[in-house]
């Protein structure tokens, strides 16, 4: 098996992908994401990408703290992991800092803990570990059965009421989605309706070839889009629920390859109980070669 990807998947005919009204605000994510380094170990930014109201994208948190821990790290060694705790809300359009620390300096893996703060308190804690590359075996397993890759016109979000109100890109500026027709959390006709998945793309332009660490918290970014909705999603269930808020988040990253492009994002709901839900995913290139996976618990509560 060359790269894990079997050349006689079988393709089936889904329906044509939903092309919606462009968006009316344009980003690069690439040229907008900034963090300045004013010390050897504290960078400073200013909170971008809301949710609605005055809320920071998590997925930017996550980001901006690894892109942190990455600039004192080697060189000639990448991310492989990230372990984080979502600690309180951040807030668009202010700015924050980020401390890092450094816990390991080893010849094959380096360790970097960091925290970022805003308004005074800590937002998000942070543990990534880098490695340098190895020779060895590269096998994966690709999503079955691939859909077809997305036209470059598919996915754009309608705008919705009140997302003009706060400053600055919505979170739906930022990327483009198309749902795997008949793969929908929740769907009683779906035998396996706690699986979804999704074509994603990032409103980005390509970072340099050799600047892998853009494309690795790049990737971070987009990984938090998903898993809050989808924790609810871990039974079937007739009670009306409020999903909360993301508690932990955890990516391991597998290949660097381009994300400007289209990404597969397959999630699995695994778990909800004691009010948390556990959500797996993982991302693949359109030609089948995974690129990351992740696992994120959330707050999931009864509504009220």
């Amino acid at each position: 098996m060359s790269g894990g990807v079997s050349a006689s998947v079988d393709r089936p005919a889904y329906p044509a992908y939903p092309v919606a009204p462009a968006r009316t605000a344009g980003i690069d994510l690439f040229e907008a994401l900034t963090l300045r380094q004013s010390a050897p170990s504290t960078f400073h930014g200013v909170g971008l990408v809301h949710t609605g109201g005055d809320r920071l994208y998590g997925g930017e948190l996550v980001a901006q703290t690894l892109r942190a821990c990455g600039a004192t790290a080697p060189d000639d060694q990448q991310v492989h992991s990230l372990h984080s705790y979502y600690l309180r809300p951040a807030v668009a359009n202010e700015p924050f800092e980020v401390t890092v620390e450094h816990v390991r300096d080893g010849r094959s893996f380096t360790i970097r803990s960091a925290t970022l703060r805003q308004r005074g308190r800590d937002v998000c804690a942070m543990m990534a570990s880098f490695h340098s590359d190895e020779p060895g075996m590269d096998a994966t397993i690709p999503s079955s059965p691939q859909p077809p890759e997305p036209g470059e016109d598919a996915g754009l979000q309608p705008v919705q009421p009140g997302e003009r109100e706060t400053p600055g890109p919505h979170v739906w500026d930022t990327l483009r989605l198309v749902p795997i027709p008949g793969d929908q959390f929740g769907d009683a006709s779906v035998p396996d309706a706690v699986r979804q998945r999704a074509w994603v793309r990032l409103a980005t332009s390509a970072p340099p070839a050799s600047d892998r660490l853009a494309r690795a918290w790049l990737l971070t970014y987009l990984t938090d889009i998903f898993p809050l909705n989808a924790s609810g999603h871990a039974v079937r269930s007739t009670t009306e629920i409020s999903v909360g808020a993301s508690l932990d988040h955890a990516v391991w990253f597998h290949r660097d390859a381009p994300v400007d492009g289209w990404l597969l994002f397959e999630l699995r709901a695994m778990s909800l109980s004691n009010a948390r839900g556990t959500v797996l995913a993982t991302l693949h290139t359109a030609d089948g070669r995974q690129l990351a996976s992740l696992a994120q618990e959330t707050l999931v509560r009864p509504a009220r």
